[in-house]
């Protein structure tokens, strides 16, 4: 043995990875959904307010531009994202942001 090498192992530290805090999680939670409805809502309103030619106004059930059919997706996927994931997203967001460390 050795005398200047110590005889007993040391620990070996490991990097810790970086932590998202609870607060801003809880922000995130609360904030992306309704953001998202909103932004879908928004879409929504861009589509109704296009603009048409005068010969698909006469026909209800017209040729759709491609554009609004993308947008109607668009918006309907934003706008269903946000109120499935409303109500849990709002409850484990209220629980992080008032939850000590």
């Amino acid at each position: 043995m050795n005398p200047d090498q110590p005889s007993t192992p040391q620990p070996t530290t490991t990097p810790e990875k970086p932590r998202v805090s609870h607060k801003k999680l809880g922000l995130w939670l609360i904030i992306t959904p309704s953001a998202l409805i909103f932004l879908g809502i928004l879409v929504f309103l861009i589509i109704i307010f296009m603009p048409e030619n005068a010969a698909s106004r006469s026909d209800l059930f017209g040729a759709i531009s491609p554009v609004k059919q993308v947008l109607n997706i668009v918006g309907f996927i934003c706008t269903g994202l946000g109120f499935i994931t409303w109500l849990p997203a709002m409850i484990i967001g209220i629980i992080l942001l008032t939850r000590k460390k």
